[in-house]
């Protein structure tokens, strides 16, 4: 019998579960004709397991820093609450007496779920063959004519199946216990209540430490460790009993928006703009609950077309279009988070109450694939007139600056942004100048 890759690119936020290596069990298929036949893949080297391979019921989730494992502070003073983690058992292990191979069974109570799950999202499914043992088979092959083989379906499936609770009902459970390593506080300890393959949901929300965002993660596969009889290692790949949460990317910021008073300004609305590639310019709109926007970090894009009323980008005063505005809070905030790797335009649509309407500033921002967020800006970057500068309290502003308009009498008005990095990962925000600052432009 030959033995099959399991789960391979099953990833959490920014999470790779790579494939696990089963020792095959028959599939059933579906022919041309609609009756059950039997798949039975060529045999290679088998996985036979150790004695004692059912004791190992812990799994270790792995960070690159202790923070990004938090949930929250704790009540009492220098204490810390790790991430809810919640846990759901998929698959048994099932080892046979005489020949002590490895193979998959998922469990009954979960049956439904599973198998409704793979058939809305691996089209080659049968339906009728066990869901788990079918996924060994047929998601991750090591066959390259496999029709369902590197398509994402497994991170489709995974998704599916956490979609919906009413869809797929899943009774989601604290393990046994959770704590962090004494000896390294990167790893967090679960203690699972048998063998198996499991479903990892992040209960906690989104976690911001100092500038650093930690999101929550996606739904992980992993299963707890089962050494073969040749050595220490798995019998299946990465079903080790342990995971790795990767910094994500993406990088994320904020700013300020006040007026040259320092006075932090509430209602200030933006938009956020790319080129999608072939000159189109297109809007980026961010929901991270929604499930369609997942496979991009909540982030979707969109674009707009010219109308009477104006260009082509989300009007502030739609709303359909509410989405695609991002609105200075009441402390001025405005965040950007999640960014994948590219070049933004940030630009203001529309200025807060009581301040000049008419041209609005507009700034560049570069994403790297490390997730820091630099922008080089100089005359030819759209700042002409020097508008951005430093200001040795407030960091990088942007001079909103109001003309004084003839026969109007109005005293002119400025308002300004006070730019600050809100790291995404590792990343750090960086703003390069092409010059020195010059002057400023009186308003």
């Amino acid at each position: 019998m030959k033995m099959r890759k399991l789960f391979a690119g099953v990833a959490a936020a920014a999470t790779l579960l790579s494939g696990m290596t089963l020792g095959a069990v028959a599939a059933n298929a579906v022919d041309n004709n609609g009756a059950d036949s039997e798949a039975d893949p060529a045999p290679v080297q088998q996985c036979v397991v150790q004695d004692g391979w059912g004791q190992n019921t812990t799994i270790t989730i792995t960070a690159n820093s202790h923070d990004q494992l938090l949930g929250g502070k704790g009540t009492t003073e220098g204490s810390e609450t790790p991430r809810n983690f919640k846990v759901v058992k998929i698959a048994d292990y099932k080892v046979d007496a005489n020949s002590k191979q490895l193979s998959l069974e998922t469990l009954n109570e979960v049956l439904d779920s599973v198998r409704n799950a793979l058939k809305a999202s691996a089209k080659d499914y049968d339906g009728v063959s066990d869901p788990m043992q079918w996924v060994s088979f047929f998601l991750t092959s090591d066959n390259s004519s496999n029709p369902a083989s590197n398509d994402g379906t497994v991170r489709k499936f995974v998704d599916e199946l956490t979609s919906d609770a009413s869809k797929y009902p899943l009774t989601f459970t604290d393990p046994t216990n959770a704590v962090f390593n004494p000896n390294d506080d990167r790893e967090l300890v679960l203690t699972v209540p048998s063998a198996g393959l499991y479903l990892i949901e992040d209960g906690s929300t989104d976690l911001v430490t100092g500038k650093t965002l930690h999101k929550t993660s996606r739904p992980m596969l992993v299963g707890t460790k089962i050494a073969a009889q040749q050595g220490d290692k798995s019998c299946l790949d990465n079903a080790d009993g342990a995971v790795n949460l990767k910094a994500s990317p993406e990088g994320s910021f904020e700013f300020t928006k006040v007026n040259r008073k320092g006075e932090k300004l509430k209602g200030a609305k933006f938009v956020i703009s790319k080129d999608w590639g072939d000159g189109t310019i297109v809007y980026g709109r961010y929901d991270p609950t929604n499930s369609l926007y997942a496979a991009n970090d909540g982030w979707d894009w969109a674009r707009f077309y010219p109308t009477q009323n104006g260009p082509g980008r989300p009007n502030p005063d739609n709303n359909q279009d509410k989405l695609f505005i991002f609105t200075s809070d009441d402390n001025g905030k405005v965040s950007f988070y999640n960014l994948p790797q590219g070049e933004y335009t940030i630009t203001e649509v529309q200025a807060p109450a009581g301040y000049y309407g008419n041209d609005l500033p507009s700034f560049k921002i570069t994403v790297t694939n490390q997730g820091m967020v630099t922008s080089y800006i100089g005359e030819n970057d759209g700042d002409p007139h020097d508008l951005i500068q430093e200001d040795p309290t407030l960091g990088l502003i942007v001079i909103n600056v109001r003309f004084e308009l003839p026969h109007t009498g109005a005293a002119g008005i400025a308002a300004f942004f006070a730019i600050a990095a809100l790291l995404g990962g590792a990343g750090v925000t960086v703003f390069l100048k092409s010059r020195k600052t010059k002057s400023m432009l009186n308003a």
